[in-house]
């Protein structure tokens, strides 16, 4: 550093104050590597998981609420390395708290459901106004000793830029919570190309998955198709779109937007590319093959995406390869235990398996973890069918009226007449 020129009356002083401030640099030099070394003690590691609070918005404009905490989970979401709760996880962990499913997660709220699911972690963002500029802030919160793993503070030149500065805050703390610096760079789509420049269409898309969490794919289908209206390009939000139909049962309307979503797939992140992908070959094209080998690509590049085993083991079984479907759905539960679907799917496999006992098992690890869907009663209704058991089957179609799901109730009966 170049130090300026001391007057002569004032050297004798210098001469003084030299050795005070070398000591006071060293102590900042010190600390700093204190809190290096405090910081690198305290890194992730792939096993700790992080729950993303909502952005603090004090820009008075609408726009930025949802919308940066969606952004932020698809540029962090890129990384093989850390493991974000899924927003499906945060609002079951809610429902548990007695709080609503849409409750605005506070640094405070964060902290105590990073207690209650297990979480090591939050990372707080917030974004205000400075003139015609915008300040970001990111941090990386230890749930249970409050101190900060990492943080970053950007300035956005205009509301244009807000999505570009976002995403290299969150690139830069990938980094300074543990991962390597060779996945944070294989694994970085710019925002504005792995969502969309449009901040208004993200703030529609954002709508519609807080929707889908809350009330389910018919509300969240508009704020969707708003979200396509705004940016033809926005491939997420076609996906989205072919996932509420999917869900709806529209599955000729689920396939068109699949399609279109697979043809703008380089408009995504990598992550997002390889779910696009291998739903158009699962769901549109029917090419099993190729869609294996697309969720086999997924697993060699998130080997902790459950999702991903999950459906490579339908593939699998849709295939007739039940073994195969077996191991991978026993995978997902490996690593993701509360999932309903890692035991339902591996159910069915031990029926088609005539692993009869091995299926009572699986659905009894489900009950016991409080779990239940439509495709675990088909288990237990296809086990009563085979066992020739008429009251076990009288019970599942019990549980099927009044449902939702009724109409497979009642297509099980009529197979079963037939």
């Amino acid at each position: 550093m170049k130090v300026a020129e001391v007057p002569v009356a004032d050297r004798k002083l210098w001469k003084v104050l030299v050795p005070a401030v070398v000591v006071i640099v060293a102590a900042v030099i010190a600390g700093a590597f204190y809190l290096r070394s405090r910081q690198a003690t305290q890194r992730l590691t792939e096993k700790d998981s992080i729950v993303l609070a909502d952005f603090a918005n004090s820009t008075g404009d609408a726009i930025f609420d949802d919308t940066l905490k969606t952004a932020l989970s698809v540029a962090l979401n890129q990384s093989p390395f850390l493991n974000v709760l899924s927003e499906n996880k945060v609002a079951a962990t809610l429902q548990q708290m007695s709080r609503p499913t849409g409750t605005k997660l506070t640094p405070e709220l964060a902290r105590e459901l990073c207690q209650r699911a297990g979480n090591k972690a939050y990372i707080a963002g917030s974004i205000g106004s400075l003139g015609s500029e915008y300040v970001l802030g990111l941090k990386a919160v230890n749930y249970q000793s409050g101190d900060a793993l990492a943080q970053e503070q950007v300035m956005a030149a205009a509301k244009e830029k807000v999505l570009d500065a976002l995403g290299g805050a969150a690139s830069k703390l990938r980094g300074e919570l543990g991962e390597s610096l060779a996945t944070v760079q294989k694994f970085d789509v710019p925002l504005e190309q792995a969502t969309t420049s449009s901040l208004e269409a993200l703030k529609a898309y954002s709508l519609g998955r807080k929707a889908s969490n809350e009330n389910g794919s018919s509300v969240a289908l508009p704020y969707h198709q708003r979200a396509i209206e705004l940016d033809p390009n926005f491939a997420m939000g076609y996906g989205a779109v072919g996932d509420d139909y999917f869900s709806l049962n529209e599955l000729g309307r689920a396939s068109e937007y699949y399609t279109k979503a697979f043809q703008l797939r380089e408009h995504a992140s990598e992550r997002e590319k390889l779910e696009i992908t291998a739903n158009y070959y699962d769901t549109v094209t029917g090419q099993l093959d190729k869609a294996a080998q697309t969720y086999q690509e997924w697993i060699a590049s998130y080997p902790r995406e459950s999702a991903a085993y999950n459906r490579l083991g339908v593939v699998f079984a849709l295939q007739g390869q039940y073994e195969k479907a077996t191991e991978a759905g026993m995978q997902a539960v490996g690593l993701a235990p509360d999932a309903v679907s890692g035991y339902t799917n591996p159910a069915n496999y031990a029926v088609a398996l005539q692993r009869f006992d091995e299926a009572r098992q699986t659905i009894k690890e489900a009950q016991a973890r409080k779990m239940d869907d439509f495709i675990l009663h088909n288990a237990l209704y296809a086990l009563a069918f085979l066992g020739a058991d008429s009251g076990a089957m009288a019970e599942q179609q019990e549980w099927y009226t009044g449902k939702p799901e009724e109409n497979a109730g009642l297509a099980l009966a009529s197979d079963t007449e037939a």
